[in-house]
């Protein structure tokens, strides 16, 4: 049984206790679905036991945007969802399972905290992608397209930024139709900026689990 590691999301709320650490419920049946045993992170001080247990890492989607700070850049006018810092600890656990040689599987905030460590920049908004699905084109030589054999598949959009300036090192392996970066990877890390745990798309955390890790 393969054992991944999953940093999980926050929520800050006003009361005493509505502050909580969480994993979607869709990530949990999804990987258990597909053989994983799931090992959280909630600090950095379990990181260390979390490299040495397990196999890989997932950073997950968040509605909590990557401060710009972290890129260089200052935040835009009327943008409110920097309340809660994530990538503080998601950058101590991206850092520690490279330096281990382990994989990591990005997914949407996942991909977008990923292209930040690796030097790269994010758009602030973008519209149009908030909802729904759309077409993604996938290149022929990438990780994804073993996995779907396919040129183009369809996929779901509920993200408000996107990769801007890449990461060093990274290699975009699909595009949506305006443009915007639906996928990287590198010889450690996979990303996608859509939810396939949210589409039942088992085949594409089988692939993962089997073939990557």
């Amino acid at each position: 049984m393969k054992k991944l590691a999953v940093v999980m999301r926050e929520m800050k709320g006003s009361g005493p206790f509505d502050r909580k650490y969480y994993l979607g419920k869709a990530y949990l049946d999804m990987l258990e679905d597909c053989g994983a045993s799931v090992w959280p992170i909630l600090s950095e001080r379990n990181i260390e036991d979390a490299v040495a247990f397990c196999d890989g890492l997932l950073i997950p989607g968040s509605p909590n945007d990557t401060h710009p700070s972290y890129y260089g850049e200052e935040v835009l006018e009327g943008k409110t969802t920097y309340e809660v810092d994530e990538y503080a600890l998601d950058k101590a656990a991206i850092k520690a399972f490279l330096a281990a040689g382990k994989k990591i599987l990005g997914i949407c905030a996942g991909l977008q905290e990923l292209n930040v460590y690796y030097g790269g920049s994010l758009y602030q908004k973008i519209e149009g992608h908030s909802e729904g699905r759309h077409p993604v084109c996938i290149d022929k030589g990438s990780r994804l397209y073993e996995i779907y054999n396919k040129e183009e598949i369809t996929v779901n959009s509920w993200h408000s930024q996107a990769v801007k300036r890449l990461g060093e090192g990274l290699k975009v392996t699909a595009l949506s139709r305006d443009g915007i970066v639906e996928a990287f990877e590198n010889d450690q890390v996979l990303a996608v900026q859509w939810h396939p745990e949210m589409i039942d798309d088992r085949e594409f955390f089988v692939y993962f689990l089997e073939k990557v890790l």
